[in-house]
């Protein structure tokens, strides 16, 4: 920090003795407040301000530092003053916000945060930080690809990986915005991945799933086995919950109706496909409380609105483990998506991106992050990590790999939109 601290000590001098030389005069002021880009003094200001804001190996911050939203580029969105010394005075709050002083020892990965970035932290970013000598910067992001674009597109890269969701990975892929993965590169092919994780643009990191919850004590002690149980009203009477929208539902309803995982996509694509899955929710419709958020389904469980809904895997876990609920998971027939570590394409620290990617998804280091948040590890192997406690809440155990369904992010990018509206017609027919 002190070289900065430096330059603008001599910034300020320099801009003093500029005002005291008459360098402003001339009547040349913008009134506006605007830059003036001739201005050689402006120049070097811009300049100064738009070197990165790194966090270099070595500073007293640890290995992993977690600045929150990255502002690289610290220009500041205020007017500058034209006035050298005014300049000078603006230039310090941004120098200051840099924490460290710049350094290009510093490899940045953006993703969700949260108890999920903790884990990634304890499970990635400090072991790769201690292991390589390169500090790990931590950046939020809350999924809007339009700032993997902006990177493309100026050249200016603020983070090296992402940690994205299916959708898109595939969409980004698509638009040519993400980087083609090398596997060679990572030591390892398709077939070390469980299906769907060895994306062309993205390596699979976490697996979460929907899954068939339900309360025994309401279903006179018998266990429903799969989706056709779940639309039985006669074997099993009382209310169903279903997560709000076509997405996952129409999949559901196919297997229920005694379609193969692996050939659902190819029947949803064609519209007799589709009309057999919104005629086998139609049937089910009355009898359904449609939730919305993540914590409602295991809430129509304990109030008997439902003896049985589908659930995000990670909330109802945590409703029989830390809240005790006597509710039981059904694994088969698993809706299962995931999320991918990606490069924005064009990235000059791609080696080293590929470097972090081929650390992250090794089994052992799959395995921490697993044992800190309970997410499926994507690495065949890494239950060779795992203790049996824990691998019976995770979605990718390979006692839960059966009959399971990978969500298909291109069939949803390019449909979801009319399958909603057809999904609305069919629940509020009123509206």
């Amino acid at each position: 920090m002190l070289p900065l601290l430096h330059a603008a000590t001599h910034l300020l001098r320099t801009s003093v003795q500029g005002d005291e030389n008459g360098a402003v005069a001339g009547g040349q002021h913008n009134m506006s407040g605007s830059r003036d880009a001739s201005s050689p003094e402006s120049r070097g200001f811009e300049a100064l301000f738009r070197q990165p804001c790194h966090v270099p190996a070595g500073s007293p911050v640890g290995s992993s530092t977690n600045l929150g939203p990255l502002n690289h580029n610290v220009l500041p969105a205020f007017p500058v003053p034209r006035s050298p010394r005014l300049r000078a005075f603006a230039l310090l709050p941004a120098l200051l916000s840099c924490p460290w002083g710049a350094s290009a020892q510093s490899f940045v990965v953006s993703s969700p945060g949260g108890p999920y970035g903790a884990s990634q932290r304890e499970a990635y970013f400090e072991p790769f930080s201690a292991a390589a000598g390169i500090r790990v910067v931590e950046d939020d992001w809350g999924g809007d690809p339009a700032r993997i674009r902006a990177m493309v597109e100026t050249g200016n890269y603020r983070s090296h990986v992402f940690d994205a969701e299916s959708g898109d990975v595939a969409e980004g892929c698509t638009e040519g915005i993400l980087e083609p993965i090398d596997y060679a590169r990572l030591g390892l092919s398709p077939g070390d991945m469980l299906p769907g994780a060895a994306h062309a643009c993205g390596v699979g990191n976490v697996a979460w799933s929907m899954v068939l919850a339900f309360d025994r004590a309401r279903t006179g002690g018998a266990t429903p086995a799969d989706w056709a149980d779940f639309f039985d009203l006669a074997r099993f009477p009382g209310g169903r919950g279903l997560r709000r929208g076509s997405f996952g539902n129409l999949e559901i309803a196919l297997m229920a109706d005694g379609v193969a995982p692996e050939r659902v996509y190819a029947l949803l694509r064609t519209p007799a496909g589709l009309d057999r899955a919104f005629a086998k929710l139609a049937a089910l419709a009355p009898h359904v409380t449609w939730w919305e958020a993540g914590r409602q389904p295991a809430r129509l469980l304990d109030d008997g609105d439902a003896v049985m809904t589908t659930a995000w895997h990670g909330r109802i876990q945590r409703a029989i483990t830390r809240d005790r609920r006597d509710v039981e998971i059904v694994w088969r027939g698993q809706l299962m998506d995931y999320g991918y570590w990606i490069i924005p394409r064009g990235h000059p620290g791609a080696d080293l991106a590929h470097r972090f990617i081929a650390f992250a998804i090794r089994p052992d280091r799959q395995a921490e992050q697993a044992r800190r948040i309970p997410y499926g590890p994507l690495r065949r192997g890494a239950f060779d990590y795992i203790e049996p406690d824990l691998a019976r809440w995770l979605p990718t155990a390979p006692a839960h790999l059966e009959a399971w369904l990978k969500l298909d992010a291109d069939f949803w990018n390019g449909h979801r939109e009319a399958l909603d509206r057809r999904f609305d017609a069919l629940v509020s027919p009123g509206r």
